[in-house]
Protein backbone atom coordinates (compact mmCIF):
# COMPACT_ATOMS: atom_id res chain seq x y z
CA UNK A 1 0.00 0.00 0.00
CA UNK A 2 2.86 2.40 0.81
CA UNK A 3 4.30 1.85 -2.66
CA UNK A 4 0.94 2.61 -4.19
CA UNK A 5 0.63 5.83 -2.21
CA UNK A 6 4.18 6.90 -3.03
CA UNK A 7 3.65 6.27 -6.74
CA UNK A 8 1.57 9.46 -6.68
CA UNK A 9 4.45 11.38 -5.01
CA UNK A 10 6.50 13.73 -7.11
CA UNK A 11 9.94 15.14 -6.56
CA UNK A 12 10.08 18.81 -5.54
CA UNK A 13 12.79 19.54 -8.12
CA UNK A 14 13.74 18.06 -11.50
CA UNK A 15 16.21 18.98 -14.20
CA UNK A 16 19.92 19.78 -14.18
CA UNK A 17 22.46 22.52 -14.78
CA UNK A 18 25.86 22.22 -16.42
CA UNK A 19 28.24 24.34 -14.36
CA UNK A 20 31.75 25.51 -15.27
CA UNK A 21 33.89 27.60 -12.93
CA UNK A 22 36.59 30.13 -13.91
CA UNK A 23 39.35 27.49 -13.72
CA UNK A 24 37.52 25.37 -16.33
CA UNK A 25 36.27 22.65 -13.98
CA UNK A 26 32.81 21.47 -15.00
CA UNK A 27 30.16 19.38 -13.32
CA UNK A 28 26.55 18.39 -13.82
CA UNK A 29 24.42 19.81 -11.01
CA UNK A 30 21.36 17.63 -10.40
CA UNK A 31 19.58 19.02 -7.33
CA UNK A 32 17.81 16.63 -5.02
CA UNK A 33 16.39 19.22 -2.62
CA UNK A 34 15.08 22.75 -2.82
CA UNK A 35 14.27 25.30 -0.15
CA UNK A 36 12.52 28.63 0.13
CA UNK A 37 15.30 31.25 0.30
CA UNK A 38 13.46 32.92 3.18
CA UNK A 39 15.00 30.18 5.33
CA UNK A 40 18.33 31.95 4.66
CA UNK A 41 17.06 35.53 4.66
CA UNK A 42 16.50 36.24 0.95
CA UNK A 43 13.68 36.12 -1.60
CA UNK A 44 14.45 33.21 -3.88
CA UNK A 45 15.12 29.50 -3.93
CA UNK A 46 18.05 27.29 -2.97
CA UNK A 47 18.91 23.98 -4.66
CA UNK A 48 21.19 21.31 -3.13
CA UNK A 49 22.64 18.12 -4.55
CA UNK A 50 23.99 15.00 -2.80
CA UNK A 51 27.62 16.17 -3.21
CA UNK A 52 27.22 19.26 -1.02
CA UNK A 53 26.89 21.68 -3.93
CA UNK A 54 24.39 24.53 -3.73
CA UNK A 55 22.87 26.95 -6.23
CA UNK A 56 20.95 29.95 -4.90
CA UNK A 57 18.63 31.90 -7.21
CA UNK A 58 17.63 35.24 -5.70
CA UNK A 59 16.85 38.90 -6.34
CA UNK A 60 19.12 41.75 -5.30
CA UNK A 61 17.76 45.23 -6.03
CA UNK A 62 15.11 43.58 -8.26
CA UNK A 63 17.82 41.97 -10.42
CA UNK A 64 17.96 38.13 -10.49
CA UNK A 65 21.26 36.46 -9.61
CA UNK A 66 22.63 32.95 -9.12
CA UNK A 67 25.41 31.95 -6.73
CA UNK A 68 27.08 28.55 -7.14
CA UNK A 69 28.81 26.92 -4.15
CA UNK A 70 30.89 23.76 -4.46
CA UNK A 71 32.91 22.24 -1.59
CA UNK A 72 36.60 23.09 -1.87
CA UNK A 73 36.00 25.61 -4.68
CA UNK A 74 35.51 29.37 -4.81
CA UNK A 75 31.84 30.32 -5.07
CA UNK A 76 30.82 32.46 -8.01
CA UNK A 77 27.89 34.69 -8.87
CA UNK A 78 26.15 35.36 -12.19
CA UNK A 79 23.68 38.15 -12.94
CA UNK A 80 20.91 36.25 -14.71
CA UNK A 81 19.56 39.14 -16.78
CA UNK A 82 22.94 39.24 -18.55
CA UNK A 83 22.55 35.60 -19.69
CA UNK A 84 22.10 34.71 -23.34
CA UNK A 85 18.98 32.78 -22.29
CA UNK A 86 17.12 33.49 -19.07
CA UNK A 87 13.53 32.37 -18.94
CA UNK A 88 11.50 31.42 -15.98
CA UNK A 89 9.22 32.18 -13.15
CA UNK A 90 9.67 32.06 -9.39
CA UNK A 91 6.63 32.25 -7.15
CA UNK A 92 6.56 32.40 -3.38
CA UNK A 93 3.46 31.63 -1.39
CA UNK A 94 3.25 32.34 2.32
CA UNK A 95 0.32 31.18 4.44
CA UNK A 96 0.39 31.84 8.18
CA UNK A 97 4.13 32.49 7.94
CA UNK A 98 5.01 29.24 6.17
CA UNK A 99 6.57 29.78 2.75
CA UNK A 100 7.13 27.68 -0.32
CA UNK A 101 8.71 28.45 -3.69
CA UNK A 102 7.74 27.02 -7.06
CA UNK A 103 8.64 27.77 -10.64
CA UNK A 104 10.90 26.94 -13.53
CA UNK A 105 14.18 28.22 -14.99
CA UNK A 106 15.91 27.88 -18.35
CA UNK A 107 19.47 29.26 -18.34
CA UNK A 108 22.33 29.67 -20.77
CA UNK A 109 24.87 31.93 -19.11
CA UNK A 110 28.50 32.73 -19.86
CA UNK A 111 29.99 35.58 -17.82
CA UNK A 112 32.89 36.06 -20.26
CA UNK A 113 35.42 34.97 -17.61
CA UNK A 114 34.90 31.22 -18.02
CA UNK A 115 32.02 30.77 -15.57
CA UNK A 116 28.97 29.16 -17.16
CA UNK A 117 25.51 27.88 -16.19
CA UNK A 118 23.24 26.10 -18.63
CA UNK A 119 20.18 23.90 -18.26
CA UNK A 120 16.69 23.88 -16.88
CA UNK A 121 15.00 23.25 -13.55
CA UNK A 122 11.37 22.78 -12.56
CA UNK A 123 10.48 22.99 -8.88
CA UNK A 124 7.56 23.15 -6.46
CA UNK A 125 6.91 22.93 -2.74
CA UNK A 126 10.46 24.07 -1.99
CA UNK A 127 10.88 24.39 1.74
CA UNK A 128 8.51 25.24 4.51
CA UNK A 129 9.39 27.49 7.40
CA UNK A 130 7.68 29.97 9.70
CA UNK A 131 8.93 33.52 9.11
CA UNK A 132 6.12 35.17 11.06
CA UNK A 133 4.92 37.16 8.04
CA UNK A 134 1.35 37.67 6.96
CA UNK A 135 -0.28 35.66 4.19
CA UNK A 136 1.07 36.86 0.85
CA UNK A 137 2.08 35.86 -2.63
CA UNK A 138 4.84 37.33 -4.78
CA UNK A 139 6.55 36.35 -7.99
CA UNK A 140 9.27 37.19 -10.45
CA UNK A 141 8.90 36.64 -14.18
CA UNK A 142 11.97 36.91 -16.41
CA UNK A 143 10.31 38.90 -19.17
CA UNK A 144 8.53 42.26 -19.01
CA UNK A 145 5.06 40.91 -19.84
Amino acid sequence: MALLLCSACSEPVSGALEVRNASGEAFNFEPEECFDGGEHGYWGVQFRDDKGRVVDIFKRDDVPHAIVYSPGRVAFEVELQACEVFEGRLERRAVNGSGTMKGNLILECDDGEGRQLAGDLVFKDCGVYDDGSDDSSSSYVSDDD
